[in-house]
């Protein structure tokens, strides 16, 4: 197989993978279609039965790579050197964050817990996988008890189980809560997002110049750019070919998707000596 051959069959492999997540995350293993999946990746279902033989031999991939990523991108933190009160401040925080964005992640989590664990039960590596989750809170509540701080007797599982039951709350019940207790349940922009504002600098510090609720198509445009910029950081953390070119074909710049595509590759090809390899 020649070089070019290799990254195209790598580039339809991740883009099913991609799929599969999305797919699973909504319909669950029982609900999912392969043919769902296959349209969902721009190709055809014999394509994702060539790489991946069963749709349940598919989704432990799925869930093995879900898992995978939270715990590499937990150890990632480097919390080991941190005073520990801000070590747990800072892990608090991050597991928020890292179920905001990465919903679909944790509706899959929530679908295999619908079925009781069954797959990830059968699985002999999810098990020793996940333990770095509990040995980063029992380094950090040792040290902490150590200096006096945290008090005796704290177990890492049940910090743990509480740190994640808030995190995960607020994907597994958004719709719901924001329906019953929110005004408007579907907000514009996400929380995180950073806006630019005009504002007066006086003797008291900046003061915004707010104009009340914002237009409808001012949002649009915030929103989608927004939507670039997660893309573009996902692309990154996922190596992902197809993430940054969705994060260009939504440049207003850009016409289309064929265009994206060619300014991508030109783009890759000029900054070959500086990006990572995407797949």
């Amino acid at each position: 197989m020649s070089a070019v051959a290799h990254d195209e069959a790598q580039s339809l492999k991740e883009r099913i993978f991609a799929a599969a997540i999305t797919v699973f995350a909504e319909h669950g293993l029982s609900g999912a279609r392969m043919e769902q999946i296959a349209t969902e990746a721009q190709t055809t279902k014999r394509m994702v039965v060539y790489y991946f033989k069963t749709k349940e031999q598919l989704y432990q991939a799925v869930l093995q790579h879900v898992y995978a990523r939270i715990r590499e991108t937990e150890q990632q933190l480097g919390l080991e050197n941190v005073p520990p009160v801000e070590a747990l401040v800072q892990l608090v925080k991050w597991s928020v964050r890292y179920h905001a964005t990465h919903a679909d992640y944790m509706r899959v989590i929530c679908m295999e817990n619908m079925q009781r664990g069954k797959w990830l039960k059968s699985s002999g590596q999810l098990k020793p996988l996940n333990r770095t989750a509990l040995s980063i809170l029992e380094d950090i509540l040792q040290r902490g008890q150590q200096q006096g701080v945290f008090q005796a007797g704290l177990e890492a599982r049940d910090v743990h189980r509480l740190i994640s039951s808030f995190s995960f709350y607020q994907v597994s019940n958004f719709y719901t809560f924001s329906s019953l207790y929110l005004d408007d349940p579907m907000p514009a922009i996400d929380d995180e997002a950073m806006v630019e504002i005009p504002c007066l600098v006086g003797h008291n510090g900046p003061e915004p110049l707010t104009v009340g609720d914002i237009p409808q198509f001012q949002k649009g445009l915030m929103s989608q750019q927004v939507a670039v910029e997660k893309l573009v950081v996902d692309a990154w953390e996922h190596r992902s070919y197809q993430r940054l070119w969705q994060a260009i074909t939504l440049s207003k710049t850009v016409p289309s998707a064929s265009v994206a595509k060619a300014i991508l590759d030109d783009l890759i090809d000029a900054n070959k000596e500086y990006w990572p390899e995407l797949r």
